[in-house]
């Protein structure tokens, strides 16, 4: 069920960034977004604990905070 679930996930996540041009796949050995998005994304899965006594809410949003995402210029 986890492998059906995962795939799932990576073809969402396969086809929002296609939207926004970036690249899918990997280039010359490199860790992809996809990898690198999906691997982040169920670790904040895993621990997130949504406080909903408190009135909290389910969005991830709310929780979880991008700081600073590095680029290399080619």
């Amino acid at each position: 069920m986890k492998n059906v679930v995962d795939g799932h996930f990576r073809a969402l996540l396969a086809q929002l960034l296609q939207v926004e041009n970036i690249p899918v796949s990997d280039e010359e050995g490199k860790e992809s977004w996809l990898e690198i998005i999906t691997s982040l994304s169920w670790e904040a899965a895993n621990l997130l604990k949504p406080d909903m006594s408190k009135s909290g809410g389910m969005d991830p949003g709310g929780y979880v905070k991008v700081k600073c995402l590095a680029s290399v210029s080619t």
